[in-house]
């Protein structure tokens, strides 16, 4: 997958459809602050937590307002451990909240207005954050899954999937490093998307999130579990492939690929 290395910054926007500024530090960027007008209104129309302002970027949270989105899911950040023994572990058990090496974070907008005339858009948002250095530093991949009876689909243009973005940025040698794309790395119509995310040796602060539009018909409405899971690779080189699992799209475990799973519920 092609990518882009921006300059040592961190831009807190995700969608596409926003520039992304530069500044020395991610320290400066953060004071990027939402207004008390903006936090009453995505506390009070949006439906967000503390943890929502937490994990969602400030731009993010600033298109949902535009959309006069509506909060259709009940994520929280979830923390995870690896397993520590000397043999090589397929699993990452639920632990402590102090103690975890990673966190996800999943959740699920419906916004007003829409692109595509006849369908009800909904925005997907899978973040994750490493709270300590990986013990193994190759390419990762998260996934957001979820089953075909969904009636989910993606816009698209010139063969092309629209309305996503995936990013990960990291500190090496006292610089932050961004990695963003518009293209995700793996993808099945009605099944979900996935993204690789790369980490040079040393990196610390390893970041990233999928941002996914979909589509559904005005005249169908469900609940349905969604599947966020993140693979880590570990002793072999190359990415973790995908599956088609029941409930959508997944990164696959395997003797070289820990997993963990978010599972979202999301009404629409």
């Amino acid at each position: 997958m092609k990518r882009k290395l921006l300059s040592i910054t961190l831009a807190l926007s995700l969608l596409p459809t926003f520039s992304y500024a530069e500044s020395k530090s991610y320290e400066a960027q953060e004071k990027k602050q939402l207004s008390q007008q903006e936090l009453r209104v995505l506390t009070d129309e949006v439906g967000f937590t503390k943890e929502d302002f937490e994990a969602v970027p400030v731009e993010v949270a600033r298109d949902l307002i535009e959309q006069k989105a509506r909060k259709i899911s009940n994520g929280v950040v979830q923390s995870y451990t690896m397993e520590k023994n000397d043999q090589p572990s397929t699993v990452i058990a639920p632990m402590s909240f102090d103690a975890a090496d990673i966190n996800l974070y999943g959740n699920a907008y419906l916004t007003q207005g829409t692109d595509k005339p006849g369908f009800k858009r909904i925005l997907m948002v899978a973040s994750f954050q490493w709270q300590s250095q990986p013990r193994y530093k190759y390419t990762d991949k998260m996934s957001i899954g979820y089953p075909s009876t969904n009636k989910f689909i993606f816009n698209t243009s010139n063969g092309k999937i629209q309305g996503h973005t995936n990013r990960s940025y990291f500190y090496f040698e006292d610089n932050l490093l961004n990695f963003e794309s518009n293209t995700p790395t793996d993808a099945d119509p009605g099944a979900g998307v996935a993204a690789d995310y790369y980490y040079h040796p040393f990196a610390e602060k390893l970041n990233g999130s999928i941002i996914q539009y979909v589509y559904v018909p005005d005249n169908q409405s469900g609940t349905s579990n969604v599947c966020i899971r993140y693979g880590h690779k570990y002793l072999t080189l190359g990415s973790p492939s995908v599956s088609i699992y029941p409930y959508g799209l997944s990164v696959t475990p395997s003797t070289t690929v820990q997993t963990a799973d978010y599972i979202l519920t999301l009404t629409w």
